[in-house]
């Protein structure tokens, strides 16, 4: 008999895991003092007990746990350790429910751990659990995982196979550079990541590996800890299985393809305070464009919110109708940004998550307000408009991406309505710099945030105040101008505005010579 009563009565100590070490009494390096969790008293791994279990050459600083039948429990390190060859709990192997080591301020580096096929057979019911966890309050003191010794290995520093469950709580695992990940989840195997650890500093040069990668049929939970400045393919993590993320943060990983999460085939859930920041993708150092949570078939694959709190932070890196499931509120739409401001706005309707083009708005400026004859709101799509000394020759919707400096004076068609986008369009001479002929309608606005009577951050201008001489506008025709200011123009027959047609002022500003 395996005596798996005990690993039922050991499921309860460890069922505040990630609570630790509140619970804890602060750790011994003494080999003599008792080290406990709470109300248990962890076994101390010595030097006596490492000949015991693992053969006459093992140690305490040699070796790990395996854990035979009568030997369950919680064991805490005494030394650091550094494995000669990889390491398989013998929890995967059958022998036991659970196994925790607590690293108190210890290491463990060299080989790395080797999950075993819990199951021949489909049918999985119990898995087989190892958390690595550290009670050690002062979090600058708590031990590590990592500097994985892979010569001649195929294996990632981490890999969990079939039936095996790896938990992280309040340990680092940082300085792996290996060919595969730094963690392989494999089929029906399971990582958890809680509070206190950190996936750090590792580097997988592999085709195609991550710092974590999750295989088709495994599952990595994350509900606190973070995953931050890793390398690779996909910097962070490659899901082809199922990641829940529902705490902690994944943030400044790099990848040559992905930065922070790519799904291939995988379901990504995501709820709680997940957040998903700053990540890039591989570059020059200034130009490293961001990749956060990265969908490679959204369409079938797209990601499901469920729980959200106005805490997380999800910037996604491309768009699809659809790539987001689940409940979005006001309160939650603040959670998600678009690595590339220029896909869109993010908007809900209908508690779902949605996008408009990128320069959407109402012709009167950011937000729609009412003024004289303009009540109802015209919101547009505004095209971008990339030249710095020219402007457009053919009516639509236009808003400027930089300063334009003019050597002539602009006609625009009938129709134009122009976004100066908190950008200025300069006259290089003395002429008047937008004139609207007889029969045509042209519109002036400005979204941008900055702009206001006291502040302009947008305007018609002259490059040289003192010598200019002309109008802002020369209007013959219909000109509306809803935001945006006129200054510094000084002319003989007007100014700001020289107006022989319709001139209505919803707002913005005129100054000098209206």
């Amino acid at each position: 008999m395996k005596k798996k009563w005990m690993g039922g009565l050991l499921a309860l100590a460890l069922a505040a895991l990630c609570m630790l070490p509140t619970q804890v009494q602060a750790a011994s390096t003494s080999t003599t003092e008792k080290h406990m969790h709470g109300d248990v008293e962890c076994i101390l791994w010595t030097d006596e007990r490492a000949r015991e279990q693992c053969g006459p050459n093992s140690t305490a600083s040699n070796s790990l746990p395996y854990v035979d039948y009568g030997q369950l429990g919680i064991y805490c390190l005494t030394k650091d350790v550094y494995l000669p060859k990889d390491w398989t709990p013998y929890t995967w192997w059958g022998g036991t429910n659970s196994l925790t080591i607590c690293l108190n301020g210890h290491t463990i580096n060299g080989a790395g751990i080797l999950g075993k096929d819990e199951a021949t057979y489909n049918d999985i019911t119990d898995q087989q659990s190892l958390t690595l966890m550290d009670c050690t309050e002062d979090a600058s003191k708590r031990g590590s995982f990592g500097v994985y010794n892979s010569t001649g290995s195929k294996n990632s520093a981490i890999l969990l196979k079939r039936g095996n469950n790896l938990t992280l709580s309040n340990v680092t695992l940082t300085g792996i550079d290996c060919a595969k990940a730094a963690i392989t989840v494999g089929d029906r195997a399971t990582l958890n990541l809680c509070d206190g650890a950190s996936i750090e500093y590792n580097k997988s040069t592999g085709d195609k590996q991550a710092t974590i990668v999750i295989n088709k049929g495994g599952t990595f939970n994350m509900t606190g800890g973070q995953i931050r400045d890793n390398k690779g393919y996909a910097g962070g993590v490659l899901n082809n299985g199922t990641f829940n993320m529902t705490g902690g943060s994944i943030f400044n990983n790099v990848g040559t393809a992905y930065g922070g999460i790519a799904t291939g085939s995988g379901i990504l859930n995501i709820g709680g305070t997940a957040k998903v920041y700053y990540n890039y993708k591989d570059g020059a150092p200034g130009t490293q464009p961001r990749s956060n949570v990265c969908m490679l078939n959204p369409e079938s694959y797209p990601i499901h919110v469920s729980g959200l709190q106005s805490a997380a932070k999800i910037a996604l890196n491309s768009w699809a109708d659809g790539i987001v499931q689940g409940r979005v509120t006001d309160e939650t739409l603040g959670c998600f940004s678009l690595d590339d401001p220029s896909l869109g706005v993010l908007y809900v309707e209908n508690e779902q998550l949605k996008k408009l083009p990128a320069h959407y708005h109402c012709v009167c400026g950011a937000e729609h307000t009412v003024s004289g004859s303009h009540t109802a709101a015209n919101l547009q799509t505004f095209t971008p408009w990339e030249s710095e000394d020219s402007l457009p020759t053919e009516a639509g919707y236009y808003h400027l991406t930089k300063d334009v400096t003019l050597s002539e004076t602009w006609k625009p068609k009938k129709g134009t309505v122009l976004c100066t986008n908190g950008h200025s369009i300069i006259a290089g001479g003395s002429f008047d710099i937008i004139t609207v002929d007889s029969g045509v309608t042209f519109s002036l606005t400005d979204c941008s945030s900055e702009w206001s009577e006291y502040h302009n951050a947008s305007a018609l201008m002259p490059a040289n105040a003192e010598t200019y001489r002309g109008n802002g506008v020369r209007n013959d025709g219909t000109f509306n101008l809803y935001m945006g200011a006129i200054v510094g123009c000084v002319g003989t027959d007007g100014g700001g505005v020289y107006n022989n047609g319709t001139f209505n002022m919803y707002a913005g500003l005129s100054l000098i010579h209206i």
